[in-house]
C-alpha cells in the first residue's frame, strides 16, 4: 500500500542491512519503535483474553496516511473483540535493517509492511511466516501482475498492500506546459531556476541512500538501462552509465537545491520554491492539503524510454510472531473489499491495490491525478535488482556511494565498474 514519497528518506546507519541477517552487530542502528514478539495479553471484557498484535507502517507518521491507517485498525478492532493491533512507527530511513534485526533477534512487530527489497531480503532469511495455505490468490481474486513477487522460492510469503509508480510533478504556478523530452526538461529546470526558486529536486547524498536509489532507477530505466537481465549483473553496462550521467547532468546543471532532503526540497515544493520533481503521488495530496493548498501539474517522467521505477509494498507476518492465527486473521482481513477500498483511499494518488477494487468518482475528483499515474504504471517496474532482490539493499548501497562519487569527479564508467566488482562480491558472499 501506500507509500507516500513524502516521507523523510535517509539512511542513519550506513551498515548493509544485509548484515544483519547474519550478526546483531547493528546496535548503533537502533529504531525509534521497538516492538517485541512477546505473547503478552490483555483481559477481555469478561471474553478471556485481548491478543496484542502490532502492525509496522512507516506510513503512520504520515500527516495525511497515518490517520486513515489509524482508521482502518480502529475498524479491524472494533469487528474482532479478541485482537487488538497497534501501531509499530518505525522510519523508513532505517526501516529494513532495523526490523531485520528484531527479527533475527527473536522480536520485532507480527506484521509488517515491506518495500520489496527489504521483503526479499526478510523471506530469504527465513524470518517470514510462508503463507501459502493460508492465502488463497484465486478466491481472494488477487491481481496476479504484481502477486507474483510476493512468492519466494515458490513460498508465498506475503501479499500486495499497494504500487505506486513515479512521474513528473511540476508547480503550476512556475511552469504552465510540461517538458516531453530530457533536453526540454533540463532547459526547463534551468529556466526555473531564479529569484530563490530552484528548477528541480532529488536526492545526492549518502543518509538519503534509500531514496537516492529510487531516483536512480527513474533515470536508469528511463534511458533504456537495468541493474540486471535476471541472471547477470549488468550494473555498468553502456544504458546504465547513460542513465546515470544524465543523473549526474541533471545535478551540475546548477539547478537543484544540492545536499537537500526530500523532505527539504518538497516543503520547498508545497511553499512554491520548486518548479518539478520526479516522484510518487503523496506529493500532489500533501501539496493539495497545503496551507495554501499548491497546484501540481502531473506528466510521464520525460526520458526517452517510457518505463519507470514503482514502490512495491507488502504486508508479511514475522516468523518470530507468539500471535500467528491472530497476525494471519489481520492479514487476511486486509484483503477484504472494505479493507481494500479503505487501504486504496489512504494511498497516494496513483496506488493501486492488490485487489482490482476502485475509487469512487467523489474519491477520483479529490485525486485528479490518478489517470496520468494509471498510465505510468502500465510501464513500471519494481526497484529491485532482477534476480538478486533479497541483495539489492546491499547491492544498491554499493552503487549509490560510487555514484556519490561520480558526482565528486570520479569518472561513471570507472565507478560502476568498482560497483559491479562490489556488487559480485556481496552476492558471493551470500
Amino acid at each position: 500500500m501506500m507509500r507516500k514519497s513524502s516521507r523523510v528518506r535517509s539512511l542513519g546507519c550506513s551498515t548493509l542491512a544485509v548484515v544483519a541477517v547474519t550478526t546483531l552487530a547493528l546496535s548503533g542502528c537502533s529504531p525509534t519503535s521497538t516492538p517485541k514478539a512477546t505473547d503478552t495479553s490483555s483481559p477481555g471484557n469478561g471474553a478471556g483474553t485481548i491478543e496484542q498484535i502490532t502492525w509496522a507502517n512507516t506510513n503512520f507518521g504520515d500527516p495525511t496516511e497515518g490517520p486513515k491507517l489509524q482508521a482502518m485498525i480502529d475498524s479491524f478492532n472494533s469487528s474482532h473483540p479478541t485482537i487488538h493491533v497497534s501501531e509499530a512507527n518505525i522510519p523508513f530511513p532505517t526501516f529494513d535493517q532495523t526490523v531485520i534485526t528484531q527479527l533475527a533477534g527473536g522480536a520485532g512487530p507480527d506484521v509488517i509492511r515491506w518495500d520489496t527489497p527489504g521483503f526479499f531480503q526478510a523471506a530469504k532469511a527465513g524470518l517470514l511466516t510462508p503463507l501459502t495455505n493460508t492465502i488463497d490468490a484465486k478466491k481472494l481474486g488477487l491481481r496476479p501482475a504484481p502477486d507474483k513477487y510476493t512468492i519466494v522460492n515458490g513460498v508465498r510469503y506475503g501479499v500486495v498492500e499497494g504500487e505506486t509508480p513515479y512521474m513528473l510533478l511540476y508547480n503550476k504556478s512556475i511552469i504552465q506546459t510540461p517538458p516531453t523530452n530530457f533536453e526540454q526538461f533540463l532547459a526547463t529546470a534551468k529556466a526555473a531556476t531564479k529569484n530563490g526558486v530552484y528548477g528541480f529536486g532529488v536526492r545526492t547524498t549518502l543518509p538519503q541512500a534509500p531514496g537516492m536509489w529510487q531516483d536512480l532507477c527513474n533515470y536508469v530505466f528511463g534511458f533504456g538501462g537495468d541493474w540486471s537481465n535476471g541472471h547477470k549483473l549488468t550494473i555498468n553496462s553502456a544504458n546504465v552509465i547513460k542513465g546515470l550521467n544524465a543523473y549526474k547532468q541533471v545535478v551540475d546543471a546548477g539547478v537543484i537545491p544540492k545536499g537537500a532532503t526530500a523532505s527539504t526540497y518538497r516543503s520547498m515544493m508545497y511553499a512554491g520554491k520548486l518548479a518539478m520533481e520526479i516522484d510518487a503521488g503523496g506529493i500532489a495530496d500533501n501539496a493539495a492539503s497545503a496551507k495554501p493548498p499548491v497546484l501540481l501539474g502531473g506528466a510521464p517522467i520525460p526520458f526517452p524510454v517510457k518505463k519507470v521505477g514503482e514502490i512495491l509494498s507488502m504486508d508479511a507476518v514475522s516468523g518470530t510472531t507468539k500471535h500467528k492465527q491472530a497476525a494471519e486473521t489481520f492479514l487476511k482481513w486486509l484483503l477484504t473489499p472494505a479493507a481494500q477500498h479503505m487501504i486504496l483511499d489512504a494511498s497516494s494518488t496513483g496506488t493501486s491495490v492488490a485487489t482490482n477494487v476502485k475509487l469512487t468518482s467523489a474519491e477520483l475528483a479529490a485525486k485528479p491525478l490518478t489517470s496520468v499515474f494509471a498510465k505510468a504504471g502500465q510501464s513500471a517496474e519494481p526497484q529491485v535488482i532482477r534476480g538478486y532482490e533479497g541483495q539489492t539493499d546491499a547491492i544498491s548501497l554499493a552503487i549509490v556511494t560510487k555514484v556519490i562519487a561520480a558526482l565528486q569527479g570520479e569518472d561513471m564508467q570507472k565507478a560502476m565498474d568498482e560497483a559491479q566488482q562490489q556488487a559480485a562480491t556481496i552476492i558471493a558472499n551470500g
